[in-house]
Parts: C-alpha cells; structure tokens; sequence
C-alpha cells in the first residue's frame, strides 16, 4: 500500500506542477502581450501630443497669414508695391559684391550709391522728400 501511495502521491505532485507550469505559462505571455500594448498606448499618446504641438503651430501659421500685416509685407516683398504717401529707399551694393537687381522705376523711389556720404543721405531723406 505504501508503494501505491507513493506513486499516487508522486503523480500527483507532477501532475499539479505541470498544471501549475501550463498556468503560469499562459499568465506570463499575458502579462507580456499586456505590457507590450501598454508600451503602445504609451507611444501612441506621446504621437498624439507631438501631432497636437504640430496643428497648434500650423494654426498660429495660418492665423499669422490671414492677418493684414503679412498681406502688407507680401505685397511690398513681392510686387514691389507701397502705400500711398509712403517712400521707397533703395541702396544699390557697390558693384562686384553682389547681383544687380532691377527694380521698377517710380518718381517716389530716391536711388543712393554707397559714394554718397551718410549725413548727404540723410539730408536727401529727411529735407528733400517729394
């Protein structure tokens, strides 16, 4: 009978680690596959938060381009247009240090050379604008 018990007792016990191995087994890819999305939920906020940062930016961006100061500034950049009453000052780079570039006459616009002393065009601009 002690022989029988014992082999009972010993099937028993591997038959409970066994379990306990497949138990414990399943438990641990669980734990793994629950870190794992953890770990992307993580990645995936930290995205969402830069993409915010980014429409944030992209809206002050168009806010700033919708505003009448940028419409301004394009126009006199880019058409070579100006106010009313307003002059234009153009100082032509002394030759060979850059490109010559052309710009459309106006009987407004006061051309300088960099020959003309400082204090003459300061007199021109401040005595003798049209």
């Amino acid at each position: 009978m002690k022989k029988t018990s014992l082999i009972i007792i010993t099937f028993s016990a591997a038959s409970l680690i066994a379990c306990s191995v497949f138990v414990f087994a399943g438990g641990y890819k669980k734990y793994q596959k629950n870190n794992s999305i953890e770990e992307e939920i993580e990645r995936k906020k930290q995205e969402a938060d830069r993409m915010s940062g980014e429409a944030r930016l992209l809206s002050e961006q168009i806010a700033y381009l919708k505003t009448s100061e940028f419409r301004e500034q394009q126009t006199k950049e880019k058409l070579n247009l100006k106010k009313p009453g307003e002059s234009v000052v153009i100082i032509k780079p002394v030759p060979g240090t850059e490109k010559n570039i052309s710009f459309p006459r106006d009987e407004n616009v006061v051309i300088h050379t960099e020959s003309d002393p400082n204090w003459k065009k300061w007199w021109e601009f401040l005595f003798f604008q049209r």
